[in-house]
């Protein structure tokens, strides 16, 4: 089974990546993990084709997504600059006078040596972690994925017939 073969089958598993990606995006906003929006617009839609299935995947052109989704309770390593550069991206220093921003980062360099999750980060956005997880959770609920394996089994229908309408097609989106 070749992609080109099946044109309204990808177009359908590509509705449905895009539809994963704004889910993605709205957890990202949710966990308050946009500041540069790198991340953020980071994700596209790639279908592959494996020993005769396709398969949809939801890819990242950034390195650091994994670190974002997982955390590093362990605690990291970050320097004052770069804290003070978020601080700007964030628009959190705003309000406040030079001093006030090198204290503020030194405070913040101080927490996540002993721990990726900050007091002040639990109290912005209490669920850091998994963004994956709960984009795709948010979608299995909505009900999303049922519709889209639907309109993709009708897409197989319409692409192959009725003669193969007795053999049984799997879909899994997973």
């Amino acid at each position: 089974m070749a992609t080109e073969d099946y044109p309204k089958i990808v177009d359908g598993l590509k509705r449905a990546g895009k539809f994963f990606i704004l889910s993605l995006q709205d957890e990202i906003k949710e966990q308050q993990h946009y500041a540069s929006g790198d991340l953020y617009r980071s994700f596209d839609v790639e279908i592959n084709e494996f020993f005769g299935s396709l398969f949809l995947d939801i890819v990242s052109s950034v390195s650091y997504m994994n670190l974002v989704n997982e955390g590093d309770t362990n605690g990291v390593e970050v320097d004052e600059d770069t804290i003070i550069d978020w601080l700007h991206q964030k628009r959190i220093s705003n309000n406040m006078s030079k001093l006030e921003i090198e204290r503020y980062a030194e405070n913040i360099v101080a927490q996540l040596q002993d721990g990726y999750l900050t007091p002040g980060g639990v109290m912005v956005a209490p669920r850091r972690y998994n963004f994956i997880g709960y984009a795709f959770a948010k979608a299995e609920n909505s009900g999303v994925i049922m519709a889209i394996e639907n309109d993709i089994n009708k897409s197989i229908e319409a692409e192959i017939g009725s003669v193969f309408s007795d053999k049984v097609i799997q879909i899994t989106i997973a």
